[in-house]
């Protein structure tokens, strides 16, 4: 069935050359590491998210960028 995005804990990238740029809080909201800015969960999908009250939440939870979400990046898993 695929990577469930919502239980994401992963640290590293699939093939552990890098850390991710995300963690999962205690109450299991996504942050980035460096600061603990929100991301959008949205965002990480294969549709993304068209709000844009809180474009500074759109970046890929595992690199870091704001051009695509996880379920997008060349880093992952298949890519």
């Amino acid at each position: 069935p695929g990577h469930e995005l919502r239980k994401c804990q992963a640290a590293k990238l699939w093939d552990g050359s890098a850390d991710t740029h995300s963690k999962r809080t205690h109450n299991g909201h996504l942050v980035a590491k460096a600061g603990n800015a929100p991301l959008c969960i949205d965002w990480q999908r294969p549709d993304g998210c068209s709000a844009r009250e809180h474009g500074a939440r759109h970046r890929c939870s595992g690199c870091g960028d704001d051009s695509h979400g996880a379920t997008r990046c060349r880093a992952a898993q298949g890519s």
